[in-house]
This record gives C-alpha cells, sequence and structure tokens, in this order.
C-alpha cells in the first residue's frame, strides 16, 4: 500500500522513539504502526550531541509531537477501509493511539479523502495484525471499499469530546495535504460537516498562502467549482456588495456559491499567482471571466498584493470593453471608479493613444463621478493637456483652462512644458482624422496654451516662441 521507503522510515522513526523511551527511562513501547518520518526531528537526532542535557527527554518530546500529527492517519491507512466498517472496529484503532488533536484528525480527513476507494484490498493483511493484538472488533469488522466517515467522527466524538472541530481546517496546511479530485473535495467537506455543525472558516484555506500551496490551490479550485450545497462562499468576512443591475441574464453574485463576491479569495488567488501558480490560478479564472466578467473585474481591482500582477493582467484585459460601448458600461464604472479609478484611467489612455479624438468620450466617463480634476492630476502630461482643453470648453473646470495651465508649469517645471509643446505640437499637425468637435477645441484653445508658455518666467528660458516650429 505504501513504498518500501515510506515503510522504513516509519520503522527508523520507531526505532529513535523507541530509543529514547528507553533512554528517558520509560518501559512502554510505541504502539503505532503508521508514522511518518520527520526528517528535521532526525536531523536533530543526528547531529545533536548525546552529551546535551535534556537531549534524550526533549528529543522524546518532538517525537511524540510528530506522532501525535500523523499517526492516526498512517495507523488508520494501514489497517485500511475495514477499520471503520463499525464503531467497535474504529474504536480499537483509537486505541492504538496515545493522544489524538485536532491537526491529528485534519491529517486524518485529508488521507481519507486523498484515498477513498483507491486502497488496495488490505481485509486479510488487517485480520492478520489485529489477530495479533488481540483488537476483537478489527478481526471482526466485515470487508468495505470506502471510509465510513460517520463512524470516524462518532467515536472520535465519544472518545475525545473536548476537540475542537471548527479549528480542524486550520490544520489542512500540512505537506501530505492532496485533493486530487473532486471527489476528493466531496470527501473531506463531508467529514468536516460530520463533525461540526458550524460553517465552514473560510479563512482557513483563503486568510493566508499555505506552505503547501499545491495542496491550497487543489481546494481552492475545487470549492469553487462547488455548488453552495457542498460548499459556499456567503459567509465570507470581507466580500464586495452584489451587483445589481446588470443587462441579460448575469446574476448579480455571480455563481450560486457566491465565489467571486469574496474579496479574500480573489487576494490569495493573486498572491498564490505571484508565487509560481499562475497557470492554475489562470485556469480557475476562466469560469468567471465568461460567466461574471463584471464581477472579476471589481474584485481585482479591489485588493492588492506585493506586485499587482494578476490584477493588472485583469484588468488590462476586461476593463476597455466597459468603458466603450457595452450593456453595463455604467454598472461597472460606478462602482469601479471608486474602487480603482486607475485602471479606468490606464484603459482610457489607451484608447486615446490610439484615437485621440477619444478624449471627448474620457471625459463624459469623468465627468459622470465628478472626477475630471482627478483625472487631469493622474494623467500622463500630454493626455492632461487635451483633457483639460475640452473641459475647459464644457465649463467642467472651476478654474479657467490658462490658470490651471500656469499652476502645472509652477509646479512641475520644464517636464509639463515640454509636454505642452508636444501638445501644441501635434494639434497643429494635418489630421485628416480629427473630430470636428476637437477642430473646435483646437482651435479656442490652442492660443490659450501658447501664452501660458510664454508668461510662465521658468519656462520662458528654456522653451522660446521659436521652438514651437521647431521640425
Amino acid at each position: 500500500m505504501r513504498s518500501g521507503s515510506a515503510a522504513g522510515g516509519r520503522a527508523l522513526t520507531r526505532s529513535v522513539i523507541q530509543r529514547c523511551r528507553q533512554q528517558a527511562g520509560s518501559a512502554a513501547p510505541s504502539s503505532s504502526t503508521g508514522l511518518v518520518v520527520d526528517q528535521h526531528m532526525l536531523a536533530v537526532a543526528v547531529t545533536q550531541p548525546a552529551t546535551t542535557p535534556n537531549f534524550q527527554i526533549n528529543l522524546l518530546s518532538m517525537a511524540e509531537d510528530v506522532g501525535r500529527a500523523s499517526q492516526l492517519s498512517g495507523v488508520v491507512e494501514d489497517f485500511g477501509y475495514s477499520c471503520t466498517a463499525n464503531e467497535a472496529a474504529f474504536k480499537e484503532v483509537v486505541q492504538q493511539v496515545s493522544t489524538i488533536n485536532e491537526t491529528a484528525v485534519a491529517d486524518l480527513f485529508s488521507m481519507m479523502a486523498r484515498t477513498d476507494a483507491k486502497l488496495a484490498d488490505t481485509h486479510s493483511t488487517q485480520t492478520s495484525v489485529a489477530a495479533a493484538l488481540g483488537a476483537i472488533g478489527l478481526t471482526s469488522a466485515p470487508a468495505s471499499q470506502h471510509w465510513d466517515l460517520e463512524v470516524v467522527v462518532k467515536v472520535l466524538k465519544s472518545s475525545y469530546p473536548s476537540l475542537r472541530w471548527q479549528s480542524v481546517p486550520d490544520h489542512y496546511d500540512r505537506p501530505t495535504f492532496s485533493l486530487p479530485s473532486h471527489s476528493a473535495f466531496q470527501t473531506l467537506i463531508k467529514a468536516y460537516k460530520q463533525g461540526s455543525k458550524e460553517a465552514f472558516p473560510l479563512q482557513a484555506v483563503v486568510g493566508r498562502v499555505w506552505q503547501n500551496q499545491q495542496g491550497q490551490v487543489e481546494f481552492l479550485k475545487h470549492a469553487i467549482e462547488s455548488p453552495p450545497e457542498v460548499f459556499t462562499f456567503e459567509h465570507a468576512i470581507r466580500q464586495q456588495p452584489p451587483l445589481e443591475g446588470l443587462a441579460g441574464t448575469v446574476s448579480s453574485i455571480g455563481t450560486p456559491n457566491q465565489a467571486w463576491l469574496c474579496l479574500d479569495l480573489m487576494e490569495v488567488l493573486c498572491r498564490l499567482a505571484e508565487s509560481g501558480h499562475g497557470a492554475a490560478v489562470h485556469k480557475i479564472l476562466e469560469q468567471p471571466k465568461a460567466e461574471c466578467p463584471e464581477l472579476l473585474l471589481l474584485g481585482v481591482a479591489s485588493v492588492s498584493t506585493e506586485w499587482n500582477l494578476l490584477q493588472r493582467e485583469m484588468c488590462d484585459d476586461l476593463v476597455p470593453k466597459y468603458i466603450g460601448d457595452h450593456p453595463n458600461s455604467q454598472v461597472v464604472l460606478r462602482n469601479l471608479w471608486p474602487a480603482n479609478k486607475d485602471v479606468i484611467l490606464r484603459a482610457m489612455v489607451a484608447k486615446y493613444d490610439k484615437d485621440a479624438n477619444y478624449i471627448l468620450h474620457m471625459l463624459d466617463v469623468c465627468g459622470q463621478f465628478k472626477g475630471v480634476d482627478t483625472a487631469m492630476e493622474l494623467l500622463p502630461f500630454e493626455a492632461a493637456c487635451d483633457l483639460a482643453a475640452a473641459a475647459s470648453q464644457r465649463k467642467h473646470l472651476g478654474l479657467l483652462l490658462e490658470g490651471w495651465l500656469q499652476d502645472k508649469l509652477s509646479t512641475n517645471g520644464l517636464p509639463f512644458a515640454q509636454a505642452v509643446v508636444g501638445y501644441i505640437r501635434k494639434k497643429a499637425a494635418p489630421d485628416a482624422h480629427r473630430d470636428q468637435n476637437m477642430i473646435h477645441v483646437m482651435l479656442a484653445t490652442l492660443p490659450i496654451f501658447m501664452h501660458a508658455l510664454q508668461v510662465s518666467h521658468s519656462c520662458a528660458c528654456i522653451l522660446s516662441c521659436s521652438a514651437l516650429h521647431a521640425p
């Protein structure tokens, strides 16, 4: 059932524990047949001088800590499915283990999920071992092809009534944790629900990046794909509100389990993508991109990570269609502007760079959110000049255009002056595609730009009027 090297590791660990027990004056034998070797513990055993005070007792304590966390799952896996066939059989397994805590239960549940319906037939081996141990319940247990989770939980509750079942998922982040299939995920969640009547503690899986990142990615993938009766995110601590008013058949909550309302899920996926799991995260995001892109966009725009790589990629991919002619543009932009106006402005500047006439639409969008002044502060200088010129003709500016230009020249000096020169040159050049409204704005405002440069003392000595006519 397990490899020879793993079995050898268990034998080596048992040997270390037995030796430590003898040196510490304990004659009690180790009862576990399922210990997994802990490399750190063995490294300490090899490198620590035997003469160090309390060495034997410290090593014994370390070994028993490892055993406490892993022996239950190891014993159960070695005995196989039949040891959970009834309560009498599983009680005898539990009696083979010295102590059971939440970490041990988490290991047990993840092992059962990983191996459900995949273990070789061990019934005859179990019967022989049980007979040698004098375990009557195990000897008479019928053959089985699956773990009986109800039996497992019932026995653990009666044997260890102080177990904190809601804390068990906090210990899923273990090196052996793996969910190779959706069936394995369902087994894991079913085991938790058998033990706890409380809602699944989401922070255990979305509150941080695990050490076992692959195991976390697997858990989240299956959780996101699950119907709400199997797994739900509706009780998430940090959520974006449902997006009301969407056109068509798009749900305001995205998917029935409300995964894409959960901002902690979105953040931990972004962090996992930055930690080497980009391909797996992109695969996960294919579903919301197709089914609820609006919620996905608002989610990624609302969280921040060290590099913001996935957020930028998703926003650059999704925002452009909502700053154009899209039935959900108003709903999305109304919610996106207060959350992260930068992604809107970046997308609009990209469109403006391809078509200068787009500045008029940019003015309309920013005007909806009373954000024209803010946009002029955040945009690149040349785009800001074009937006200011268009805004001045629609009376969006509280100050006159010339006053705004003088303030910017005084604050930013030469870099802004150079941007103004570039802006004037571009507007003065012939352009057959220039919108008629833009021609009107240009004719009305170019003299103001030129005058502002001429009267700016900080730039007059650097920029002369002749510079405007240079090739």
